[in-house]
């Protein structure tokens, strides 16, 4: 049941368009109180509704309360209570809980098969079985589970939740499913009395573990502790730390905004190096977090950088494909792009443009910012930043050059060999994350929410929280100047 009776909707955009086909009148790019029956029924706009069966008040998003409603005329805040009211409808309307065990509907189906395969049910005829029986014998011997049972000799059974293995050890013993899943892809020990769950660590962090292992062949440390607190994987040799952040448990709703630069931070102090290697880039640029950590370890291929063509670049499709290729942070648009090519392939790439307004600075003509800088993959050009950066500098002159370093997985050594000054560390900022993915909050702040539809009385948080995204904070930026 629907509590709410009117909602105040801001009226623009493409919305306008249910307001206008359905003869509404709404004062446009205007906040208007309407009746709920005149709101456009797939509004995201939160109202107040009660379940049918289980009378609890919650907020939901209009449209949502609408599709309960088409599906069946009522409204029922969880699966459960869709459940219980299909099996109301059903006694109400049968006499019991489901239609087919009904008398009429068993004799129904009954008539049916006798009339079209002579047999009470078609599997009992003749014909059906001289024509399927052995194919349906083989498909029986074929099926999912049977093949996977060959595939992995030491599950024995399976219920509901967990698989069944054997040990040679400790005999039959049961595993969850998902950690069965996660311990095949990292070929780690079944048997959960040899390893016990509490002691399983991230599967991805593994995965990680494992790639780190194939490119570097000095001491690997797992869970290294520093002042009470642990990084992941750690090279003692090397004074290097990587830190695997699952977007999840590594969101606010489970560590506070500065967890990230603080742990940053602490390495620093101990003269540690702290790469974090975000969930989303491992799942969706393997690619490139391999190549950033083969030239860490030192493992890029090198060419010097007087083998090299300077060619100014002012195809878009080719700085976008490039930099998507090769860059953690992917394409922006630039307008100033220099690249270096050897053998007559784009193999280094810098670009900038005059400093955005959205960086709250003063603009002035001669004020630039570099934008993006990077080789191709599992490649590094000795001087080639520097020849880049120079071929820049004589063309335009520039009064004053910014560029801001990711501190994440960056140490701001590249601004120092081009002689720019340190300025100061950013405050860490957020992403959201939406479907297993951080996506730039600029794209979600509440002006554009509010203009799609959203309640304008709710936060930017709040609207997205309510679309079930949550945020991320990352480790800020280094800001450097050259004047």
């Amino acid at each position: 049941m629907l509590i709410t009776k009117e909602l105040n909707v801001r009226i623009s955009g493409n919305v306008r368009d249910y307001y206008i086909k359905n003869n509404i009148e709404v004062n446009f790019n205007q906040v208007n109180t309407l009746p709920i029956n005149l709101v456009n029924p797939q509004s995201h706009l939160l109202v107040d509704a009660k379940c049918d069966i289980c009378n609890k008040e919650v907020k939901i998003q209009y449209r949502r309360y609408n599709q309960s409603i088409s599906r069946g005329g009522y409204y029922t805040c969880s699966s459960k209570c869709s459940t219980e009211k299909r099996k109301l409808t059903f006694v109400n309307k049968y006499g019991v809980e489901n239609p087919f065990k009904t008398d009429n509907f068993k004799e129904k189906s009954k008539q049916s098969f006798l009339k079209k395969y002579g047999a009470e049910h078609f599997r009992q005829s003749d014909e059906w079985k001289l024509k399927n029986c052995n194919d349906e014998k083989e498909r029986r011997k074929n099926t999912v589970f049977q093949e996977f049972l060959i595939n992995n000799p030491s599950v024995v059974g399976q219920n509901d939740d967990n698989f069944i293995v054997r040990c040679e050890i400790h005999g039959d013993n049961e595993i969850p499913k998902g950690i069965f899943s996660n311990r095949k892809i990292i070929g780690s020990v079944l048997c959960v009395k040899c390893k016990p769950i509490e002691s399983n660590i991230s599967g991805k962090e593994i995965l990680l573990f494992k790639l780190i292992k194939e490119l570097y062949s000095g001491e690997i440390i797992q869970s290294y502790k520093l002042n009470r607190k642990e990084i992941d994987i750690y090279l003692p040799e090397l004074k290097i730390g990587f830190e695997f952040n699952g977007l999840r448990w590594h969101s606010e709703q489970f560590i506070n905004k500065n967890y990230h630069i603080e742990k940053t931070n602490l390495c620093k102090k101990n003269g540690i190096r702290l790469i974090h290697i975000f969930e989303d880039d491992f799942d969706y640029k393997l690619d490139i977090v391999k190549s950033i950590i083969n030239n860490i370890l030192g493992k890029s291929n090198k060419v010097h950088g007087r083998k090299t063509e300077l060619k100014l670049i002012k195809s878009k499709n080719i700085i976008k494909e490039f930099l998507n290729k090769n860059h953690l942070q992917g394409f922006v648009n630039s307008n100033i792009n220099y690249g270096l090519y050897y053998n007559d392939e784009l193999i280094s790439l810098m670009t900038f443009m005059k400093v955005r307004k959205v960086l709250n600075r003063v603009v002035k003509d001669n004020h630039y910012e570099l934008i993006r800088f990077c080789n191709k993959l599992n490649f590094s050009v000795t001087g080639g930043a520097s020849k880049l950066f120079k071929k820049f500098i004589n063309d335009y002159s520039p009064e004053n050059v910014i560029s801001y370093c990711d501190i994440s997985w960056a140490n701001g050594n590249l601004y120092k060999q081009l002689g720019f000054d340190y300025e100061k560390l950013t405050t860490p900022n957020y992403h959201y994350v939406v479907d297993g993915k951080r996506e730039n909050r600029i794209k979600y702040q509440k002006h554009k929410l509010v203009e799609n539809g959203f309640d304008e009385k709710l936060t930017e948080k709040e609207i997205m929280e309510s679309r079930g995204y949550y945020r991320i904070y990352n480790c800020g930026n280094e800001l450097y100047s050259l004047k």
